[in-house]
């Protein structure tokens, strides 16, 4: 979700699985208690953009006609909305819900049901690219019991690889490899780089290539701010262990790996 991309998922995330709580659509003439809920939320969402500002631009949350409307602006340029399927965003909402049972969440679940409500993501990045994701309020009930196998993690892993692979070109620029690629291998986020010849990293041990990426990969963390958790969390729950570096060259003279666990960048 890079990282930082993927994130780009994943902050809005966070942000969307709250505001699951609070949307609905009132039938009676006596306001919703959700809509309370919902003005609440607004300044938890205000807050969580203030407080991760490399990652979020802005969120607001706005509730009318029984619908919650959340829009999430991304701070990153690198982001690409269209890489955030309603798979992957259902996934994270289911995630998020998960972690917060008891009887708020009831509450708000049963009486957005009720009202038959819904909840509408809109996520934008800076270049004015705009996604939306409709979730109702029965599907949003759902989510808090289905399992992660059942919530399309094939779909949601390749999701999160497309995020992720677009970091892939920084680090190729980083160290003048001449390509980088990833993929998820063993449980790991994977990249890969490809050098003219060993040469260029015959300096490196696999401890050595280890911190070059350790205080990269902090500080990328580092900068979702009050997302990070969230970003993690959802990581690790589709099986994610870490990140592992692969240096080679064309010839397939000499391979050198490393792995970081994220107890290594936390």
């Amino acid at each position: 979700m890079n990282k930082k991309i993927l994130c780009g998922f994943l902050a809005a995330a966070a942000l969307f699985g709250s505001a699951a709580f609070t949307g609905c659509s009132s039938k009676s003439s006596t306001p919703s208690e959700l809509v309370a809920q919902s003005e609440r939320m607004a300044g938890e969402m205000a807050d969580m953009a203030e407080n991760s500002p490399m990652y979020l631009d802005s969120v607001s949350v706005a509730y009318a006609d029984g619908t919650l409307n959340v829009a999430v602006t991304f701070a990153d340029t690198i982001v690409d909305v269209e890489d955030y399927s309603d798979a992957l965003i259902e996934y994270v909402v289911a995630y998020y819900i998960k972690q917060r049972p008891g009887q708020n969440l009831d509450t708000v679940l049963n009486t957005l049901s009720a009202e038959n409500g819904s909840l509408k993501i809109t996520l934008a990045n800076p270049q004015g690219d705009r996604k939306e994701c409709t979730i109702g309020a029965s599907r949003l009930k759902k989510l808090f019991f289905m399992k992660p196998s059942e919530l399309n993690p094939a779909q949601v892993k390749s999701d999160i690889a497309n995020i992720m692979e677009k970091r892939a070109e920084a680090y190729r620029d980083a160290y003048k490899a001449e390509s980088a690629e990833f993929a998820f291998e063993a449980g790991f986020a994977q990249y890969e780089l490809v050098f003219a010849n060993a040469y260029a990293y015959s300096n490196l041990t696999q401890d050595s290539l280890r911190g070059r990426y350790q205080n990269v990969l902090r500080a990328q963390y580092d900068s979702y701010g009050e997302c990070r958790g969230l970003i993690e969390g959802v990581l690790e729950s589709l099986g994610i262990e870490g990140y592992r570096f692969v240096y080679t060259d064309k010839n397939d003279t000499k391979t050198l790996k490393a792995a970081l666990p994220w107890r290594i960048i936390q």
